[in-house]
């Protein structure tokens, strides 16, 4: 083999060796925060075993001795499967997005703030402190599960946030509190609400004219008469493989509805994501 030849040959097996590398190391970065769907987990903060089977579509479904433990449990798996998700809504919430993406979404941010999405959530925790001090215990215990999560994953908890981080100035993850959950509900309500400039036009001009020429010029839509819900129509798309997908078997038939039937807490601990096999990981507190 002449030299040139073999200067090609080594130039093709480093360009490969680096092509093995890189896709190596892309699998790695994309894999790292896939949440764990088995074995067990241990939870510092769980007050008894939990069981948390996956069915066929990835859907948790959580089985615990206690209130408390549930909710822990519920904030534990969201943050596995959504918690990137999770992180951008809260700063959406608070109107911190420009921490994450930058000053192009500085505008978002002033409207947002202006708005008082924070504070009404700020108003609603101290209203359940109050009033509703269950409901915050519910919140309390979904943060806890959310920042056991944090705690166990902080460096590889999402590829959004890895990426990011190398665009623009990286974060810290803070933890978790029950006025980010409200928070949540707030960022929801506005999705669902996009005619509530339509809502203000209304009332100022009820204010002006009075509610009988405002419904005459702007009716309501006849419920009455065009119900929204009509009889079922055959389903155009319920056809090959639609037809014969089956619906998730979750749980075990042998599975009793009484509550968990994980090992005793000497021996592993939870929350853990099983997947749909016939036995429960084993959980224990901590």
């Amino acid at each position: 083999m002449n030299r040139v030849a073999r200067i090609s040959l080594l130039v093709v097996t480093v360009l490969l060796l680096l092509i093995l590398v890189a896709a190596a190391a892309f699998t790695a970065i994309m894999r790292r925060p896939f949440p764990q769907t088995d074995g067990s987990i241990t939870a510092p903060g769980l007050q008894a075993p939990v069981d948390v089977y996956r069915d066929d579509y990835g859907v948790p479904h959580i089985y615990a001795a206690n209130e408390h433990d549930l909710f822990f449990a519920q904030g534990y798996v969201h943050a596995q499967d959504r918690f990137w998700q999770m992180e951008f809504w809260r700063h959406i919430s608070q109107g911190r997005i420009s921490e994450i993406a930058g000053s192009s979404t500085l505008k978002s941010d002033i409207f947002i703030r202006t708005m008082g999405w924070n504070r009404m959530a700020e108003n609603t925790i101290r209203y359940y402190e109050e009033n509703e001090p269950e409901y915050l215990s519910v919140l309390q215990a979904y943060s806890d599960g959310v920042n056991a999560y944090i705690a166990e994953n902080r460096d590889q908890i999402s590829v959004n946030q890895t990426i990011l981080g190398l665009v623009n100035e990286p974060w810290e993850i803070e933890p978790w509190l029950p006025v980010h959950t409200v928070g949540w509900g707030v960022v929801m309500s506005d999705n669902l609400s996009g005619n509530w400039s339509e809502e203000i036009a209304r009332a100022e001009l009820i204010k002006e004219l009075g509610e009988d020429q405002v419904a005459s010029l702007l009716p309501f839509y006849p419920y009455a008469d065009r119900p929204v819900l009509s009889p079922p129509a055959p389903c155009r798309i319920c056809k090959g493989k639609w037809a014969k997908r089956p619906y998730p078997t979750p749980i075990p038939q042998q599975r009793p509805l009484t509550g968990p039937t994980s090992t005793p807490p000497s021996s592993a601990a939870n929350p853990t994501s099983a997947s749909s096999a016939p036995a429960p990981s084993s959980a224990a507190t901590t």
